[in-house]
């Protein structure tokens, strides 16, 4: 069944005109989030509504905003909780009404979608979206009668509505009424000759009808109007086909395949008609195709059977053949078409015994529902039992399944679909002064930073960051430069401590981890309580056991919720064993960073960073449960502390806990950490936390 939502958009006009009776930047602000999200700069449009939210959060225009462009970035979990927060401070809003029900649709809660329109419909009774979108539910749960009344009341506030006329014919053609289907899609066709969804779904209709002439006359000018479409281009090749045209047919099959590599019918119905005319090669590797997108297509594997049959190729049929006896052992045609394996592989035997076997169930099935073992081959196999390692054809490459990754290089659109490696963010270390490029965030406040900052005349300001890389190329060079400045200056200071701080972050920035940590050792035995060297030194710490494992290539990553710079914290897999020495090395070494951890965390207990970084040390050695807790601790002392529901969420997913671990993401994406989306979008869940009510729409 089509599962077709109207989106309807009620944007708040009167952001425009700024009638709001706010101050004049809460105004601006909330044009820009407006410009933003018309402009598909859906995570820039969250955090204008964010500054709104921290100021006025009685408003609930900047919660629409917010939640339209969480939906746009498949955030469902997100969207709802904003949605349902601008419900409670705006219980009138078309908007809001209508959005709870298409996230409710999304996630296929189409009685609480309905729940949510109808409440709609009590403040605004004459709304066509939500007269629309009820209708559309109604229809997916199959209750017809009431979907036509929702469109025909829709047709009487607006006749020219015919998306309406649209689904209204979908839904007369399911309760049997094909004059009425047709009279609806004739009508579209008679208001708007150039709208191809007319002509496209009037086709299908006498397609199923078996009006081939009059289908393939729809289709040939659904084409016409667009010729972009592969489905179009499918369905006209299957009518040639069932005319025997099969020339025509294999010229539309190439079409729709050019427009869409991974059609799977295409590939299905091409290798069908080349199997028909003996290309038996072609049609083996078209069914490979199919096996390759969908590995439980048993009447597809069938199918590929009988062609390596016909090709002679008797050892591969019997392989495909065992692996469908073995999951539908009681579907007859597979022991007719194995024994005709058999027999070509000289096992005679075999062939008579499978043969009888066939006849038996054909008795058998005559005897009761001959339809049984078909309906169950079709339904495939649990995907525990996939088919696909069993596939001799070499298609992978033909569908591009190697993944390329790629850099988020621009914040405009739908990010989520980027194909990105997920890390779990880095630890904090305070070091000089970066900026994101991509999306504007003021740094976290460290009273210890600030101080140094204030008490540093040497012009170097540091904040607290995690976006470590190593220099390369020319930055090298001045890097390097630098340190030899610094080293020169620090000759003819009294006090150099100020400098030998800044030269161990640039000598962590040279990858040169021995220099930087024997700084930070020289800088704590004169000041031992210094939290901000016994943080970088736990950094400097870790990304030497990094670098180590790096150049080793002890870990082989296994799935995509890997960490960052080959951490293996998230389901790593040993290629090769340490020796006893070196997994006691990298043993220690963690002790000694959670040592420094725990000594800032003794002498600054509100030190969110500290908590946050000791968590993700927990989560190196497998401790999630422990990595969770200080994650947690971070969050208490900081509840908009971004990287930190960033990772707990990650963790909480790979643990199985996708509601709470997506939760979590979705907080991180609202605060900035636009990665978050991608996650979501991947492995995350689609409702909220612990399927929590969503509200009360009775």
């Amino acid at each position: 069944m089509l599962k077709r939502i109207t989106f309807i958009i009620l944007l708040i006009k009167y952001l425009v005109v700024g009638s709001l009776s706010a101050q004049i930047n809460t105004d601006n602000y909330l044009r820009q989030a407006y410009h933003k999200m018309q402009n598909e700069q859906y995570i820039e449009a969250i955090q204008s509504c964010n500054r709104i939210i921290n100021a006025k959060p009685y408003l609930n225009l900047p919660y629409e905003i917010r939640g339209y462009c969480k939906f746009k970035l498949d955030d469902y979990v997100g969207a709802k909780r904003d949605f349902l927060k601008a419900l409670e401070l705006n219980p009138y809003s078309i908007n809001t009404f209508n959005f709870l029900g298409i996230l409710s649709s999304k996630q296929e809660k189409y009685d609480e979608a309905i729940g949510y329109y109808t409440k709609g419909l009590e403040y605004h009774d004459n709304d066509i979206s939500l007269l629309i979108n009820r209708g559309d539910n109604y229809r997916l749960i199959k209750q017809y009668s009431k979907a036509i009344e929702d469109y025909n009341n829709a047709l009487k506030i607006d006749d020219k509505q015919l998306n309406v006329y649209m689904s209204r014919g979908a839904v007369k053609y399911e309760l049997g009424d094909t004059i009425g289907a047709i009279k609806d899609y004739s009508n579209i066709i008679k208001r708007n000759p150039l709208l191809v969804d007319g002509y496209w779904r009037r086709g299908i209709l006498f397609q199923q009808m078996g009006e081939s002439e009059k289908a393939l006359s729809d289709y040939n000018q659904a084409i016409k109007l667009k010729d972009s479409v592969s489905d179009f281009y499918l369905n006209r090749g299957v009518i040639y086909a069932r005319k025997g045209e099969a020339a025509k047919a294999l010229e539309d099959y190439n079409k729709a395949l050019e427009l869409d590599y991974k059609n799977k019918l295409a590939y299905k119905n091409r290798g069908l008609i080349y199997n028909s005319i003996k290309e038996y090669d072609k049609a083996i590797l078209d069914f490979g195709r199919v096996l390759a997108i969908d590995s439980g297509d048993l009447l597809t594997l069938y199918n590929r059977a009988e062609a390596y049959n016909k090709a002679k190729k008797y050892r591969l049929a019997k392989k495909d053949l065992d692996i469908i006896i073995a999951n539908f052992p009681n579907y007859d045609p597979a022991y007719r078409e194995r024994a005709r394996a058999k027999r070509g592989m000289n096992d005679f035997w075999g062939a008579e015994q499978d043969y009888l076997k066939s006849m038996k169930l054909v008795d058998e099935n005559n005897k009761g529902n001959t339809r049984t073992a078909e309906n169950n081959i079709e339904g495939g196999i649990d995907k525990e039992k996939s088919i696909k390692n069993h596939d001799q054809i070499a298609v992978v490459d033909d569908f591009k399944s190697k993944i390329e990754y790629s850099e988020i290089t621009t914040l405009k659109g739908f990010i989520q679909d980027k194909n990105i490696f997920i890390d779990m963010a880095d630890m904090f270390n305070v070091a000089l002064a970066e900026e994101d490029t991509l999306l504007e965030r003021i740094p976290y406040y460290s009273f210890d930073v600030d101080k140094f900052n204030r008490s540093n005349n040497h012009g170097d300001k540091v904040q607290l960051v995690n976006n470590y890389y190593e220099v390369r190329g020319l930055e090298y060079v001045n890097t390097n430069n630098k340190v030899d400045l610094i080293t020169g200056e620090m000759q003819f200071e009294e006090d150099s401590s100020h400098l030998v701080f800044i030269r161990a972050i640039l000598y962590t920035k040279l990858a040169n981890y021995t220099s930087a940590i024997n700084d930070y050792d020289v800088l704590l035995k004169d000041e031992p309580k210094n939290i901000l060297a016994l943080l970088n030194r736990s950094f400097a710490r870790l990304k030497m056991v990094e670098a180590i494992k790096s150049m080793e290539d002890e870990f082989q990553v296994d799935n995509h919720l890997k960490p960052q710079n080959s951490s293996s914290i998230l389901g790593a897999k040993k290629k090769t064993s340490f020796s006893n020495s070196k997994k006691t090395g990298i043993i220690l070494d963690y002790e000694l960073i959670l040592n420094d951890l725990n000594e800032v965390i003794e002498l600054s207990p509100e030190f969110e960073m500290a908590y946050y970084n000791r968590a993700i040390i927990h989560c190196l050695k497998k401790d999630f449960l422990l990595g969770i807790k200080d994650f947690s601790r971070a969050i208490d002392l900081n509840p908009d502390f971004a990287e930190a529901y960033f990772n707990r969420g990650l963790t909480l997913i790979y643990l199985k806990q996708e509601a709470e671990g997506t939760a979590d993401l979705s907080k991180a994406g609202e605060l900035g950490i636009y990665k978050a989306y991608n996650v979501i979008k991947r492995y995350g869940a689609e409702d909220l936390q612990g399927g929590e009510r969503i509200a009360d729409v009775e």
